[in-house]
């Protein structure tokens, strides 16, 4: 593994200090930079795994060049800043305000702080997000892959279109549709698992003043229960032609947890508790008419059972009152449509009387 990063300071010791201290990460290949000109065109012209700034590259100037330098990346560029400098109260606000996991302010006043950056580095390296999103990433080979051997065929389509109307976003949908597909196997063509953080949405994109969304996960206020939004998606639409929904009552069917979904269980002989752990275990599979499996979200969700039985319809105006509701997250469509269908499959059923 190897590990590219940008240290941009112009302090000799610093420089002398870095150097000596990266002899013991072999894995990580720095290039140096001690001035705002030269920083920017090392960031515009190569890819990076990561940056670490000072503010002030030169004591003769008003500006805090790593303002700049740090604006930059965040505006156009996607790799994780490390703002390293004697000065980070003269970090501009809104850097400040912005400050994550992936933008961390430090001071070098702490203790062995650049080692601690530099073993966060590789730690973020690990997770391979930079280079799934930074520029010549896998993002972008499999853009380039949609752009010469998907849209070549459909493009006739999309230029008589474009005559009579914008396409843009169409054409957003028609590609991250085939991005999908690459992304739903791996190599060798196999279908790949998927994790917690991908079951959901959090911050929701769908937002709208005059509705809400299928999928979404509400909280009621008035005793903080957690509901899933399941009126049909078409009963929801609101564009040009319809400002307000179809839907008047919105079905809303309850999360519960699984301790209180099975208190009347009895748990006082062994036999009694293996009965209700394997209840729990078909609960987390999907396994049990009428309920499905959320799975707990650390830091933003608890998960639980959706349990289809357990149905509250509300006015919609009720709904968007945000004294009372609030829209928590949202289930990424994946996993949306499949509760969806057994939501409706739990319904349908007719059954038969019994035959002798």
């Amino acid at each position: 593994m190897e590990i590219k990063i940008l240290i941009v300071e112009e302090d000799t010791a610093a420089i002398e200090l870095y150097t000596d201290i990266l002899t013991n990460y072999p894995s990580i290949f720095p290039e140096f930079s001690d001035n705002r000109e030269d920083a920017l065109s090392k960031i515009n012209s190569n890819v990076y795994d990561a940056a670490i700034l000072d503010l002030k590259l030169d004591n003769h100037s008003e500006t805090l060049d790593g303002n700049i330098i740090a604006r930059e990346i965040k505006n156009n560029l996607r790799f994780p800043i490390y703002i390293l400098s004697g000065n980070i109260e003269e970090l501009d606000e809104d850097l400040k305000q912005g400050a994550n996991i992936l933008f961390k302010i430090n001071s070098r006043l702490v203790d062995n702080i650049f080692e601690t950056i530099l073993n966060d580095i590789i730690q973020l390296k690990k997770t391979g997000i930079v280079d799934i999103l930074n520029r010549r990433g896998k993002i972008d080979s499999y853009l380039q892959n949609i752009f010469w051997k998907h849209l070549t065929n459909s493009m006739p389509y999309w230029i008589e279109k474009a005559k009579v109307e914008d396409t843009q976003t169409a054409l957003l949908r028609y590609t991250l549709s085939h991005l999908h597909e690459y992304l739903e196997i791996n190599e060798s063509g196999r279908f790949e698992d998927y994790h917690v953080p991908e079951f959901y949405i959090k911050e929701p994109i769908k937002k709208s003043k005059e509705t809400v969304f299928t999928g979404d996960i509400i909280k009621k206020f008035e005793d903080n229960s957690y509901y899933v939004v399941l009126t049909p998606a078409c009963d929801l639409v609101v564009d040009n032609s319809r400002p307000r929904p179809k839907a008047k009552y919105i079905t809303l069917v309850r999360v519960e947890q699984v301790e209180e979904l099975l208190s009347d269980m009895p748990e006082t002989t062994t036999r009694e508790k293996e009965k209700k752990e394997n209840k729990i275990r078909s609960l987390k599979h999907d396994k049990e008419y009428g309920y499905h499996f959320l799975p707990r979200y650390d830091g933003f969700y608890e998960g639980g059972i959706i349990c289809f039985q357990n149905i509250l319809s509300v006015k919609l105006d009720d709904l968007l009152n945000p004294e009372k509701y609030s829209v928590q997250l949202s289930i990424a469509n994946s996993f949306k449509k499949d509760i969806i269908a057994r939501f409706s499959h739990y319904y349908s059923r007719q059954g038969q009387p019994s035959i002798i």
